[in-house]
């Protein structure tokens, strides 16, 4: 009878650890897959904050790759407009050896435009140029010849902006209808060459172009090409 207790009690004690056994595995499983999760939850956020912070990385370079980008072009366009403004070009003409339009540093000197074009010719003087005057973009620089010179033409238009600047493209002087003092205030054109107009108008007959000034004496290419721009027919 005691041992069949026996064995009774040793039943109900195993069957009672095993169900202790069985709940403490239950809730250790519980656990470590409740901290499993817990590992993947916070595994997905890192790698989520991860790619937030390259793909933020990422467009903080596009943007900075830009900006250097844009500073580049406006550096060249600066240079480039430095350049541009560092450079001018004059017309050189008359007696010189070979009359043209020249390219010449900004702050350049008639003497250096009149050696571009290869110097004076044997007929051309200096008188009247100031030699050294310093050019600006557009000018025109006429060397003279000695005849011309001493028929009362002077080099007094170097830059080409000339004495007749008071007259402006509206203000053309008809060289068919101009009275004496009219004539006079073309540049290069005095007593002597104003009458001389007169007389050939009344003589032949009114200027058919521009270009037949050059018909007068003592009136050469140089000289027309000081005038041309204010005069009409």
């Amino acid at each position: 009878m005691n041992i069949r207790k026996e064995k009774w009690m040793k039943c109900i004690i195993i069957s009672v650890l095993i169900g202790i056994t069985g709940v403490l595995y239950s809730f250790e499983y519980e656990s470590n897959k409740e901290w499993s999760n817990l590992d993947m939850v916070e595994e997905t956020e890192i790698t989520k904050y991860q790619t937030e912070v390259e793909q933020e990385e990422l467009s903080q370079g596009l943007e900075d790759a830009s900006l250097q980008s844009n500073h580049g072009e406006d550096a060249t366009m600066i240079t480039s407009d430095e350049t541009i403004e560092s450079e001018i070009f004059v017309h050189v003409c008359g007696e010189v050896v070979t009359p043209g339009v020249y390219r010449l540093n900004a702050g350049a000197r008639v003497y250096e435009a009149i050696e571009a074009a290869g110097g004076m010719t044997q007929e051309g003087v200096q008188e009247g140029l100031n030699m050294a005057s310093v050019l600006t973009d557009g000018m025109q620089v006429i060397v003279y010849s000695k005849e011309e010179v001493a028929s009362g033409q002077g080099n007094d238009t170097y830059n080409q902006e000339f004495s007749n600047e008071s007259h402006s493209q509206d203000e053309k002087i008809n060289i068919n209808t101009a009275s004496l003092e009219q004539l006079k205030q073309l540049s290069g054109i005095g007593d002597a060459k104003a009458q001389a107009i007169i007389d050939y108008r009344n003589e032949h007959g009114p200027f058919e172009t521009i270009s037949d000034i050059m018909k007068i004496s003592g009136i050469k290419e140089a000289a027309f090409n000081k005038i041309k721009d204010f005069i009409q027919v």
